[in-house]
C-alpha cells in the first residue's frame, strides 16, 4: 500500500529546493512554517550532480578505495537530512530527496505532485552561466506555483 502525497488536512506536499551549499535556511524556514499552516507535507529537495572519478592508467591499482556512487549519494542524503535538523530542529517531519540531475529535471520532476515549489535566491553566475536560463525553464514549466524567498 502506498502512502497518499496529501499531508494531515489533505492538503497535498510542498517541496522545497535545498542548495548543497548554502543549506538554503530562509527557503526552508518558510516552507515549513507554509506547510504546518496549510497542513501539508514537506519534502525537502536537493540536485545532486556527482563527480567523475578520474581515470587511473598504468598497471597498479589504486591505494586508496573510493566511495561508489550509492556510498556517494547515501552522504549527500545524510548531508541534506542534517541541513533540514539544522535549520528545523531534529523533530522535524521532512521528507528528504537528493536526486541526480539538472536543477530544471529534478525539481520538475519532485513538483509533480506538489502543491507549490519554494526556492531559495539564486545567485547569478556573473560569467552569464546557465542557472538564470534553467531556473527561467523551470518556472514557465513547473506545474505548481513557485515562490522565490529572499536571503535573510
Amino acid at each position: 500500500m502506498s502512502e497518499s502525497p496529501r499531508g494531515p488536512s489533505g492538503a497535498g506536499y510542498i517541496v522545497v529546493g535545498v542548495s548543497p551549499t548554502s543549506g538554503s535556511p530562509a527557503a526552508l524556514r518558510w516552507a515549513a512554517e507554509e506547510a504546518r499552516r496549510r497542513g501539508a507535507r514537506l519534502r525537502a529537495v536537493s540536485v545532486w550532480q556527482p563527480s567523475r572519478q578520474a581515470a587511473v592508467t598504468g598497471i597498479r591499482p589504486p591505494l586508496v578505495t573510493t566511495p561508489t556512487l550509492e556510498e556517494r549519494q547515501a552522504a549527500a542524503v545524510l548531508h541534506l537530512t542534517n541541513t533540514v535538523h539544522e535549520h528545523l530542529g531534529p523533530d522535524t517531519d521532512v521528507e528528504c530527496q537528493v536526486l541526480i540531475g539538472s536543477l530544471e529535471s529534478v525539481l520538475l520532476s519532485a513538483t509533480t505532485d506538489a502543491v507549490l515549489l519554494v526556492l531559495g535566491r539564486v545567485r547569478e553566475d556573473p560569467a552569464g552561466g546557465g542557472v538564470g536560463r534553467s531556473l527561467y525553464r523551470l518556472i514557465m514549466r513547473c506545474p505548481c506555483p513557485v515562490i522565490m524567498v529572499p536571503d535573510d
